[in-house]
């Protein structure tokens, strides 16, 4: 089956029940390696906040600050993480905390957009 949105095609799509507070490791590509981190913290300040940080050559993590404030927090936008095989890479990511951050829900879709020039 193939599955495409405008100019994307999503390679991968899913909702995860996270059995607790810990990161999410998506694997994206094997060679070269590239490794997604999904990340959700509870910090003192109000504000809720989307980072995107880069953890070394193979690892880049996006960390979710404070998203209990609504129900499926996340970008309006795909957000670009790189390419594979010469087409960019996006990612669709939502989150939604459980409880008084015990747990969290996230879905998650995968896109590979136009080929790079």
């Amino acid at each position: 089956m193939k599955i495409r949105s405008g100019i994307y095609e999503v390679i991968e799509s899913g909702f995860i029940n996270a059995p607790s507070m810990e990161d999410l490791e998506f694997t994206l590509n094997e060679n070269p390696l590239m490794i997604l981190v999904l990340r959700v913290k509870k910090s003192p300040t109000p504000e809720s906040t989307i980072e995107v940080i880069v953890e070394g050559d193979e690892r880049l993590a996006i960390i979710f600050t404070n998203p209990a404030v609504q129900l499926n927090f996340g970008p309006q936008s795909p957000l670009k993480l790189g390419s594979i095989n010469g087409r960019a890479l996006f990612a669709a990511l939502r989150v939604t905390v459980v409880g008084d951050y015990s747990s969290y829900q996230a879905s998650y879709s995968f896109f590979l957009g136009e080929e790079e020039k």
